[in-house]
């Protein structure tokens, strides 16, 4: 018994190489499902913001609106597209909270979860959790395609 629980531990945490710091074992729901219970430093430093443009030219993706949090300027990576909201140091210049149905979305699972974000932030936040992401990157950024306008009319 010992064996097989250190056998799948090892498989488990082989299957989330290189993203270590998002493992969430398969009892808490697996990594993918890691900012459902966890935000900051237990799973989000910013780290996928490199692993986000690998993801956005892979996928031909010339606009993202993006809720990051870090201290990397996503600038610095050529992220194409618009800020959202985002807990960045040092804070971003601007920043819109425009959505449209069928924009591409990628936030932070920290953001998400509304952990420092203003109260005016809030609501689309809470808007989006509504919503279940299309994909992931590196279990720490979230993407979306929008099924919503923001702000509602």
């Amino acid at each position: 018994m010992v064996g097989l629980l250190c056998a799948w531990h090892a498989v488990s945490t082989a299957l989330v190489h290189p993203h270590y710091l998002a493992y969430v074992n398969e009892l808490g729901g697996g990594p993918a499902n890691g900012y459902r219970l966890f935000a900051d430093s237990s799973l989000d430093w910013g780290q996928d913001l490199k692993n986000l443009k690998r993801y956005l030219g892979r996928h031909g993706v010339r606009a993202v609106k993006l809720s990051y949090f870090g201290t990397a300027d996503p600038a610095y990576y050529d992220i194409p597209g618009e800020l959202l909201p985002s807990h960045m140091l040092p804070p971003p210049r601007e920043t819109t909270t425009e959505v449209k149905p069928g924009d591409l979305l990628a936030v932070s699972a920290t953001n998400l979860q509304g952990v420092y974000l203003p109260p005016e932030d809030q609501p689309l936040m809470a808007r989006l959790r509504e919503q279940r992401p299309i994909d992931n990157v590196g279990y720490s950024i979230l993407i979306y395609r929008a099924e919503f306008a923001w702000p509602p009319r």
